[in-house]
């Protein structure tokens, strides 16, 4: 890991790609048969327009400093792609360990709220690289606790107690090897980056 991707100039575009391969094939009778390989990763475009060499100068050594795809590193979705559409509150932690699944306990949350989550928010467990999605709306019961549904299944079980985060960053590395800003007349520039997600 070898820091946090700069935040300034926010991007003027942001794209976030799920990617769940499936083995699919066709019998002589043409029945589909289908295979999940039960893994999941984002990929993250962001794109920049009419800037100037000197604001985009940091973000350009920053991706020529992971040396292409080698390094990895956090990077923060803008808040308008990525902010919860939940009502949140409280301090939710996860409830209890060895949970495996799409279905994950936790406590902590502001009792009897309704939508502390809802479909399409993304979260992350402390200590635990992966991002996931909440694919179910989510709501607290009187004391507190509410069942996360979420995709993928957990990669690898949080520890009882670990935060849940809200508005994670993305653990991710460059899709690419080329870093290419494209420089126009009058000291413009235009600059594309396509990112994927690693733990």
């Amino acid at each position: 890991m070898s820091g946090t991707f700069p935040s300034t100039p926010k991007a003027a575009k942001a794209t976030i790609k799920s990617t769940q391969p499936t083995r699919v094939s066709t019998a002589h009778s043409f029945r589909r048969v289908t295979r999940s390989v039960g893994i999941q990763r984002w990929q993250v475009s962001l794109s920049w327009q009419g800037k100037t060499r000197a604001q985009l100068a940091a973000i350009i050594a920053f991706c020529l400093a992971q040396r292409g795809q080698y390094g990895s590193f956090l990077l923060s979705i803008p808040a308008a792609v990525i902010a919860p559409l939940g009502k949140l509150g409280g301090s939710p932690v996860v409830n209890g360990g060895g949970i495996v699944g799409n279905s994950v306990s936790t406590r902590g949350w502001t009792p009897s709220i309704t939508g502390v989550l809802k479909a399409g928010d993304f979260i992350s467990f402390y200590g635990h690289g992966k991002v996931y999605m909440v694919t179910a709306d989510a709501s607290s019961d009187g004391s507190g606790n509410a069942t996360l549904t979420i995709e993928p299944p957990l990669l690898v079980s949080p520890a009882d107690g670990a935060a849940v985060q809200t508005s994670p960053s993305f653990t991710v590395a460059l899709a690419s090897d080329d870093v290419q800003p494209q420089f126009e007349s009058g000291d413009v520039v235009s600059l594309n980056l396509d990112f994927v997600e690693t733990w």
